[in-house]
């Protein structure tokens, strides 16, 4: 009898990007992000690292998605792509609830 391929089990491992546990191999991003995340420089805090396809890192990239929801400009907000106006509402009441109503990184010039 020949030898038969042992056939692996995917390894899971939590996306260092997105936190989905997914299969990897062998690396730190999962195969949906490891097509859209690279290493850079950040172009909001200057720290180098992984960024995405805007050059933001994870940390300043969710300041900004926050800063579009506080100011309803929905068509900007990954979260609210697919969320009726009532609960686009409801998510800008908990962002505000855990983050605060002052914006993250831009200035706000309608005040």
């Amino acid at each position: 009898m020949g030898q038969e391929a042992e056939i692996q089990e995917p390894f899971y491992r939590k996306c260092l990007w997105c936190g989905d546990l997914k299969p990897m191999n062998g690396t730190v991003l999962c195969s949906d992000c490891e097509e859209k995340i690279f290493y850079g420089k950040c172009l909001s805090c200057d720290d180098w690292g992984l960024v995405n396809h805007s050059a933001l890192c994870s940390d300043c990239e969710g300041k900004i998605q926050r800063n579009f929801i506080r100011q309803r400009h929905w068509n900007y907000v990954e979260a609210a792509f697919v969320l009726p106006p009532a609960k686009r509402e409801e998510l800008r009441q908990q962002v505000i609830k855990k983050y605060g109503e002052k914006l993250e990184i831009f200035k706000d010039s309608s005040r």
